[in-house]
């Protein structure tokens, strides 16, 4: 007896993801969940942080549980649900090693955001703010705090 129907079973990683994306909200800085999440291997956080890149829903969550610390470029690109919480994320992450950051038409991020990033990441050279919600006067804070 021969099934036309082609059923597959989800990947074990896909299912796990689902489950983070429907309670991730859930999860607070000090709960034990955080820390679980905290002790995944930083390949398996890449993967998670690039489902929720793919599927637009990164948010200042994702960004502080997910991101991955690889590199010294860090791309938010139009990600208009991220504000000032993953800036403080990034500085946290990268700290010394950020050297390009881009948070074009992240309309959310402000003057308060780029000055954590200016005064945590001085090694930084590179930096897109076209769109952001960041007033002109911001420029010379950041580019004195770090080599901009």
């Amino acid at each position: 007896m021969e099934n036309n129907d082609s059923y597959s079973l989800p990947k074990l990683d896909e299912l796990c993801i689902r489950a983070i994306e429907k309670n991730v909200e859930f999860v607070s800085q000090s709960s034990p969940q955080m820390q679980l999440l905290l002790q995944l291997p930083d390949e398996l956080r890449s993967k998670i942080f690039e489902y929720f890149v793919d599927m637009g829903k990164v948010n200042d969550e994702i960004v502080s549980l997910f991101l991955p610390c690889v590199g010294t470029e860090v791309r938010f690109c139009d990600y208009v649900r991220l504000s000032d919480a993953s800036l403080a994320s990034v500085a946290d992450k990268f700290g010394r090693q950020l050297k390009n950051l881009n948070v074009s038409g992240c309309f959310h991020i402000t003057d308060v955001g780029m000055t954590v990033i200016g005064s945590s990441c001085p090694s930084l050279s590179i930096l897109n703010i076209s769109g952001a919600g960041i007033t002109s006067q911001i420029g010379p804070r950041v580019s004195n705090a770090s080599k901009l």
